[in-house]
């Protein structure tokens, strides 16, 4: 059944395969709207092979001239006399291959057993039968870039269960990405529950969105106005949590013995307790020391109360107090229909993930609660998480926070919990928590270790396709995976409503004086990218 009546641009050529074919391509639309790499063809199949034409992905193409002989184009003014002798574009010769995909059932693309007839009439624009394929999803996040009639949306189902990455350099539209994919799940699924860890706070702006806002809480580990005061009871951290939050060196051996010491005797007693008991607890252990003992262990207890007394986390830290998971009523992290936002101003690396090992630990553990419908605390609903600066919270040498984020990616589907992940340094990605991402979101990526750790991590992502991403341009991404049917180069939706944080700072404007005053305030950000919206 043949339901395309679009424009024929090419026939298949050459030997085919059921995989890929090889085109040649009417010159004449190279001088109207050329062919672009990614963009999706139909060939036609003999008789009625498959309900409907079958898809392919144009992946290279090459344009070359017959009357333009190597050895007689040696220079711009050759070219120019041999134009004058006659029409050269007649002589243009254009091919391409492409990757095929399969025909269409029921909304689904089914691979072919044959390959096509060489001669088969290729067709351009088959906008009937991709948006059958690209636009059954749940959320729209663009649409595709050769064909901007057909929307591209995205399973949630599979984007949340099966998680998902958005990789690019800095300033290719990552967080604009991330804002799109939040605002459609707020607008198309009311109960959702989302959790962004936010190191820079780049997603707060978002609390004065028109739309996202009254779903936004933003919580904060240094407080302040509009935010909510992150707590966590201390007695909650195991040892190397605190040691880490302390900041004590790897070497300082004896200083980390006496904290272990001091937090095994106070969970012991099994009562709550605040940062300050833990210094009266390794006072506690000095003081059952021999003389000598007491002589080593007392200028290492110097240095640990100097940094627990400056430590500016303490805030954070409480003897009895903690954010709940889940609350029917007041502030909690998870509930459905909010967005919360972890924002982390100013904290240290260390920290940071300390903070997020311990909210991943508590949703995860809250997930499997909820599954296994138990008496302990539990998540109310699934939970997707979205880590910011993914690459300091999974990266490839172990932290804080590498254990409860890798499992999560992976076991959090069987415990509706899901994991968004998303960083400007692929290749400094944990590649165990980067191939769990059965969906990635790539826009544009120009470091060789960044490109093939993203190609090693993806089972959908072609080296052809690779070959684009530099070429990217910004709010352009390539999505692959199990959230889309096939995969898609797409322009990104436009986000409106509000600025995000972390944009770049217009440099040369503050820095060039002003003949009315020389102290205007310093201007604040620009957007970073989406200009041609």
């Amino acid at each position: 059944m043949n339901n395309n009546t679009e424009q024929r641009i090419a026939s298949v050529i050459g030997i085919t395969t059921p995989t890929e074919v090889l085109l040649a391509i009417d010159p004449l639309v190279t001088r109207t709207k050329p062919i672009e790499i990614g963009e999706y063809v139909a060939i036609r199949y003999p008789g009625d092979v498959y309900e409907s034409d079958v898809l392919a992905m144009i992946t290279e193409i090459t344009v070359e001239n017959e009357d333009l002989i190597d050895g007689l184009s040696k220079t711009p003014e050759t070219v120019d006399y041999l134009r004058n002798l006659g029409r050269l574009e007649d002589s243009e010769i254009v091919r391409a291959k492409a990757q095929v995909f399969g025909h269409v059932k029921d909304g689904k693309v089914i691979s072919p057993r044959s390959a096509p007839v060489p001669s088969s009439p290729v067709f351009r624009n088959p906008t009937k039968l991709l948006q059958e394929v690209f636009s059954s999803g749940d959320i729209k996040v663009g649409s595709l870039r050769s064909n901007d009639g057909v929307d591209v949306n995205l399973s949630i189902d599979q984007l949340v269960s099966r998680h998902f990455a958005i990789l690019a350099i800095t300033g290719a539209g990552k967080s604009y990405t991330t804002a799109v994919i939040l605002s459609e799940i707020t607008e198309k699924l009311k109960g959702a529950a989302l959790v962004v860890i936010d190191p820079h706070g780049d997603y707060a702006p978002l609390a004065d969105h028109p739309t996202i806002g009254p779903h936004i809480k933003v919580f904060s580990a240094e407080g302040g106005s509009g935010t909510i005061q992150l707590r966590f009871k201390t007695s909650n951290f195991t040892a190397n949590e605190l040691i880490n939050m302390i900041g004590l060196s790897s070497q300082a051996s004896r200083q980390q013995s006496l904290v272990r010491a001091a937090v095994k005797d106070l969970k012991e007693r099994g009562s709550d307790w605040e940062i300050d008991d833990l210094i009266n607890a390794i006072q506690s252990f000095i003081d059952t020391q021999t003389e000598k003992e007491q002589t080593q262990y007392n200028a290492s207890f110097l240095g640990i109360k100097d940094r627990i007394r400056t430590l500016p986390e303490k805030a954070i830290l409480s003897k009895s107090a903690e954010i709940p998971l889940h609350a029917e009523h007041g502030d909690c992290l998870v509930t459905p229909g909010q967005i919360s936002v972890i924002t982390m101003g100013l904290l240290e690396d260390r920290v940071r993930q300390v903070l997020v090992s311990r909210i991943a630990s508590r949703i995860f553990k809250g997930g499997v609660s909820w599954r296994r419908d138990e008496d302990s605390e539990k998540i109310p609903c699934p939970v997707l998480i979205i880590v910011e600066e993914a690459h300091n919270f999974m990266p490839k040498e172990k932290v804080s926070s590498s254990k409860p984020l890798n499992q999560i990616a992976a076991e959090g589907r069987k415990f509706g919990v899901g994991l968004g992940m998303i960083s400007q340094r692929p290749g400094k990605l944990d590649s165990n928590i980067l191939s769990q991402a059965n969906t990635q979101i790539i826009m544009k990526v120009v470091n060789p270790n960044d490109q093939n750790q993203i190609l090693q991590s993806s089972e959908s992502l072609s080296e052809d396709l690779l070959k684009n991403l530099p070429g990217l341009n910004v709010g352009e991404a390539i999505i692959t995976g199990s959230s889309i049917s096939l995969p898609a180069l797409v322009s990104i939706s436009e986000f409106k409503g509000c600025e995000l944080g972390g944009q770049d700072i217009k440099i040369a404007e503050n820095w060039r004086v002003k003949e009315t005053s020389k102290k205007e305030p310093i201007k604040k950000y620009d957007t970073d990218g989406f200009e041609s919206f």
